[in-house]
């Protein structure tokens, strides 16, 4: 075990941690570390036992009961010296009757607004599933459940869980084992859920989407990615009950263009709309956009191989607020130039995979940008140049490339000459070029 443990910065409503004994050292990154070889408490002694894992971490646990529930909660799934334990769930037993021990001041930092529990080793029985949620719903300010990629389902959940009205975002995502019936059951769990991720779940059917649309009702995010048991009328009912969304993801679902054209004219305080590998997304689908959705701060149009400079003209110019636009990998179509034009509101572009001719005539007028992205593109200093005197507000600029270092275009040499040429600006490249570049600087 290590001899110091690292504390991440708490958050503003938490309070200061008072560690008596212990000696604090603040880095220079402004984080506290807490040295325990000065220590004048003497640890309790670790009980014996044959299970060595629960026997080192007694000593740890000493420690942890100093913390807030939240970076506890964090620790159990990031750090791999938990991922050797079999449950979470002894380790948050102990937790709670270290926590005890402490004065009724320190114990207020266990306002817990998240509970995270990530795809890791863990393979949690039902019984395991209700003793965890038992011991988390001892904090009454529970925001957030991750349940990402659980094989278990939320069957577990469903039944442990008592009505948990102040949970506004639930992440089932990659759970093979949602059904319509299990997501019927959530809204009576989850009254006031405003946030719901389904993504690449296998079992959703048009039923399933309906049941979401009459039990989330306030809903205002919604990620549908991969889900193919998308319909028309699964889309009628969600345009009817749950016309507050502004968030929609709907990438990889193959869906027809009257379905989007449903989406598009059916959600109008839409704010960020995902549409990765539509082929249905062309010009015409964009000029229904751009009037259904005028709110638009952010669009993904990913691998859309049928949209053109047209329609990629028309999103620039009628949506006013946009701020962000992805047009990874489609560029297919690309035909002729772009009539002048100029799109003060847009901060953040990606263009990865485009030609040099069309990257100069979308970034030409977009004035205010601040984040770039060229990655895959066949780029070559004079470029790169040209596009940080177009947008002279650019902040960061990415030009990922996994191409030799040797070879023809922009190389280590290059991007070497325009950080030092540009210092106010960042250049990212591929971890391969950094590690040539670090070389070629050490042996100047």
């Amino acid at each position: 075990m290590s001899s110091a443990i690292r504390s991440s910065t708490t958050p503003a409503t938490s309070a200061t941690l008072n560690l008596p004994s212990h000696s604090k050292r603040q880095r220079a990154d402004g984080r506290d570390t807490l040295l325990l070889s000065n220590t004048s408490q003497k640890l309790p002694s670790a009980p014996s036992s044959r299970d060595q894992f629960f026997k080192n971490i007694y000593y740890y646990l000493h420690l942890i009961s100093y913390l807030p529930f939240h970076e506890v909660a964090r620790n159990l799934t990031v750090c791999k010296f938990w991922k050797r334990g079999q449950s979470p769930v002894p380790v948050l037993d102990s937790y709670h009757k270290a926590r005890e021990r402490l004065s009724a001041k320190e114990h207020k930092e266990d306002l817990i607004h998240a509970f995270n529990i990530p795809h890791v080793s863990w393979r949690i029985t039902n019984e395991g599933w209700s003793n965890l949620f038992n011991r988390v719903q001892r904090f009454p300010h529970l925001k957030s459940l991750d349940l990402t990629g659980h094989e278990e389902g939320i069957d577990p959940l469903l039944n442990s869980f008592a009505v948990t009205e102040k949970v506004i975002h639930l992440n089932l995502a990659r759970c093979s084992k949602v059904t319509t019936d299990s997501l019927a059951r959530l809204g009576h769990k989850f009254p006031h859920l405003t946030e719901l991720d389904i993504e690449k779940c296998e079992n959703i059917e048009p039923s399933s989407i309906d049941a979401i649309a009459l039990a989330f009702q306030d809903l205002r995010s919604l990620n549908l990615a991969g889900c193919q048991g998308i319909n028309e009328t699964a889309i009628s009912s969600l345009t009817k009950r749950c016309s507050k969304i502004t968030f929609l993801n709907l990438s990889q679902c193959q869906l027809h263009k009257t379905i989007l054209q449903a989406v598009v004219q059916g959600f109008p305080q839409l704010t960020t709309l995902c549409l990765e590998s539509c082929p249905e997304m062309d010009d015409e689908l964009a000029q229904t956009l751009v009037i259904g959705c005028s709110r638009l701060t952010s669009l993904e149009a990913v691998r859309c191989d049928n949209l053109t400079n047209r329609g990629i003209h028309t999103l620039l110019t009628r949506l006013p607020r946009l701020q962000s636009l992805n047009l990874s990998w489609s560029f297919n179509k690309w035909k002729g130039l772009l009539p002048a034009f100029i799109c003060p509101s847009l901060t953040s572009i990606n263009l990865t995979g485009f030609p040099n001719s069309p990257i100069k005539a979308i970034l030409k007028p977009c004035i205010n940008l601040t984040d770039i992205k060229l990655r895959y593109c066949n780029l070559d200093e004079k470029l790169v140049k040209l596009v940080i005197l177009l947008c002279r507000s650019l902040k960061t600029l990415d030009v990922f490339s996994l191409k030799d270092h040797r070879a023809p275009g922009l190389n280590c040499r290059h991007i070497i000459s325009l950080r030092s040429e540009y210092p106010q600006l960042t250049i990212l490249c591929a971890p391969h070029m950094e590690a040539s570049i670090g070389e070629i600087t050490e042996h100047r």
